[in-house]
């Protein structure tokens, strides 16, 4: 694959992820993931059985049924609001390090990519969700530098990549992952969960190797 048809699809896939850790589910969360599952090129990317199985079982429930079900089990999986269920998606939680260092390490990479914040995000930025986001706005900075022969700027861009996701999101995602899997109580969540552990599992193969060739 191209080095710019590799970036297009990790973007897409970020932006996928990032959506389902960010967004409440409402009809408009479930209608996206329905197209979702109608993307055969998505579908060529990701394995996806256990979240059709799902949906497929929804036919026969209400839609407020199947919100409320999701809702459920994000809240029990995302929030934390069990002290025996899935430790929250934070990295100081599965890292067992300080919030505040692993916020200062996070913070420091934000502003040599010049990045900040949404307004309308109210998550702190070791939460899985924001993290995944973080990649987002990597991927678009270097497709934009790519797209106006910024080879440098790109450069930039691809190195911070390389260094969050070695720095942070390999050394905890896969181990909430396999929580994620082990609580949930929906196969959409379980999943979700078994898709971003293989996709962190491909992201490491291939950053290793832009690593390697540099």
């Amino acid at each position: 694959m191209e080095h710019r048809e590799k970036l297009a699809s990790r973007l897409e896939s970020y932006n996928f992820f990032s959506y389902i850790f960010m967004t409440l589910p409402n009809t408009e969360f479930v209608d996206k993931i329905l197209r979702l599952m109608t993307d055969g090129e998505l579908q060529s990317k990701m394995r996806l059985d256990l979240i059709e199985s799902y949906i497929k079982s929804c036919a026969v429930k209400t839609l407020p049924t199947v919100l409320q079900e999701i809702l459920v089990d994000r809240t029990q999986l995302l929030r934390g609001i069990n002290e025996d269920g899935c430790p929250p998606p934070y990295e100081s939680l599965y890292v067992k390090r300080p919030p505040q260092d692993v916020m200062g390490e996070i913070t420091s990479l934000y502003n040599k990519a010049n990045c900040t914040l949404a307004e309308d995000v109210h998550d702190s930025r070791e939460y899985i969700g924001v993290e995944l986001n973080f990649m987002v706005m990597l991927c678009m900075k270097q497709w934009i530098a790519l797209e106006s022969n910024d080879a440098n700027t790109a450069k930039n861009m691809s190195d911070l990549q390389i260094q969050f996701f070695n720095e942070h999101l390999s050394r905890w995602i896969p181990h909430y992952a396999r929580r994620m899997y082990e609580y949930a109580q929906t196969d959409f969540y379980k999943g979700i969960a078994l898709l971003l552990e293989n996709w962190i599992e491909e992201e490491s193969i291939y950053l290793s190797e832009q690593l390697n060739i540099q």
